[in-house]
């Protein structure tokens, strides 16, 4: 089955793919930085509400930021 077939539309799997990229975090945990997770978020506000928690837990389990992406902006340390 090509993406050409019936049933496929590529647009709607490509704007999928990139509303799943849109908002991400990746941490790198521990200090000594040795367990690095990327979290995937449907909305902003559970990627904000998310960060709050973490950085609740800072002091008790070190963390660093690798990557923050939300919609089309990125911030790497």
């Amino acid at each position: 089955m090509t993406q050409r077939d019936e049933g496929h539309n590529y647009r709607d799997s490509k704007n999928k793919a990139e509303a799943y990229n849109r908002k991400k975090i990746t941490i790198i945990w521990g200090s000594d930085k040795e367990d690095k997770k990327t979290y995937r978020f449907e909305t902003e506000e559970q990627l904000k509400y998310f960060m709050m928690g973490v950085d609740e837990g800072n002091g008790w389990l070190e963390y660093e930021v690798e990557e923050w992406k939300i919609l089309n902006f990125t911030t790497i340390q």
